[in-house]
């Protein structure tokens, strides 16, 4: 069971992408239900052009859209 899995129950796919896949889940522990995006960041920094920096760009600006 991975580290998502065990806080959140995962549900369905909202969307996906390349590098990542939107779930709806469940917090186990609340029973509060968010959007969850989960990033195979080795996947996406294995991609040509892309690295750990433009990871953590997307990350910030996430945060600022407080979606985080």
């Amino acid at each position: 069971m991975s580290d998502v899995e065990y806080l959140f129950m995962c549900l369905l796919a909202i969307c996906m992408g390349p590098f990542s896949v939107v779930r709806r889940c469940i917090n186990r522990e609340t029973g509060q239900q968010f959007a969850v995006k989960i990033v195979d960041v080795a996947k996406f920094t294995s991609s040509p052009g892309l690295s750990t920096e433009g990871f953590t760009t997307t990350v910030c600006f996430l945060k600022l859209l407080n979606c985080t």
